[in-house]
């Protein structure tokens, strides 16, 4: 394979081939391997997706779409070797990252540092905002029929969603819409990632099915109970009771007849 040699800056160059104005101080980086190395160090030593352009900006005499070239080149070679790290774009950036099949490892070394799940409650919030978004706290709660107060507020210490503005409305509500931190925790590089709805329903037939057999029941509906049914059936009675009764009025009605 050969190496991609740095080039030059061009006034006719398209923007991601031009060379980014690198750090004061750093020297130059020579060969392909190297600038893959220099890669490698700088996503391992931090947790932030870091994009191209930045990282562009690191290696003196390489222009971003060169460093784009070479994170998809390090991206296979570590996918290619089985390696116990991967490297992922997301939120707009590349990360490092440990592999999914991998996780009941790290975790037994991080218990510490283990989260709990979102319960179905966050993320049926969460999911609305994210494809809903910007949205506000009354059309959540329209669409979820519950008070969505503690779940915004729990997704928000979570740093997974934010204000991202206000409607020009009476009483400006909070916009609220995901954070990159939602993209990086779902693996996404963009919303654009999201599936589909139609997606969705693909992959969940019976769950979607069943949330719109729950959409057709009425909310003034309640949960019947056993004293509900006693009622009914004592009703009945009664309506039984009246009906025989009017039955023998008439009777005797027609024998006083035939008597006269």
């Amino acid at each position: 394979m050969t190496d991609p040699a740095p080039t030059g800056t061009s006034a006719s160059a398209p923007v991601d081939d031009v060379i980014e104005m690198a750090v004061p101080g750093l020297p130059p980086v020579e060969s392909a391997a190297e600038a893959k190395a220099i890669l490698e160090g700088l996503l391992f030593t931090t947790t932030q997706s870091l994009p191209a352009k930045r990282l562009a900006r690191m290696l003196p005499g390489w222009s971003e779409r060169q460093v784009l070239d070479l994170l998809i080149q390090l991206q296979a070679e570590l996918d290619e070797q089985g390696r116990g790290v991967m490297l992922q774009e997301v939120a707009g950036g590349w990360i490092m990252a440990t592999r999914p099949r991998h996780a009941d490892w790290v975790y037994s070394l991080h218990r510490s540092k283990r989260r709990n799940p979102l319960t179905p409650q966050a993320l049926e919030t969460l999911a609305i905002v994210a494809y809903k978004q910007p949205i506000t706290r009354a059309d959540i709660e329209v669409i979820r029929g519950v008070d969505a107060g503690g779940m915004l507020r729990n997704l928000l210490d979570l740093d997974l969603i934010e204000i991202s503005g206000h409607r020009e409305t009476i009483g400006r509500p909070p916009l609220y819409g995901t954070t990159a931190l939602f993209l990086r925790t779902f693996g996404l590089r963009s919303l654009s990632d999201l599936p589909s709805i139609d997606e969705l329903r693909a992959l969940l037939p019976a769950e979607i099915g069943g949330f719109q057999r729950q959409e057709e029941i009425p909310l003034t509906a309640g949960p019947r109970d056993e004293e509900d049914d006693e009622d009914e059936e004592a009703d009945d009675e009664e309506d039984e009771i009246d009906d025989d009764t009017e039955d023998l009025e008439d009777e005797d009605g027609d024998e006083d007849d035939e008597g006269r």
